[in-house]
């Protein structure tokens, strides 16, 4: 197995914001009492403080004998 890193580092609250407010269940939480999700948010990442998500993958490479 080869395994390849795409980890993202997303240093603007907005655009999290905006992806969990994309996301039906969780829209409804976040809309709910906004104010205080965007100070959680904020408070958390900055352009210093990025927001990590890990995104390993890897394949399987097969060969014929």
């Amino acid at each position: 197995m080869f395994y390849h890193e795409n980890n993202l580092l997303i240093p603007d609250w907005r655009a999290i914001y905006d992806y969990l407010c994309s996301l039906p269940e969780i829209e409804k939480v976040m809309i709910k009492d906004k104010e205080a999700s965007v100070k959680f948010l904020k408070d958390r990442v900055t352009e210093s403080k990025s927001f990590f998500i890990s995104m390993s993958t890897g394949v399987f490479v097969a060969k014929k004998k």
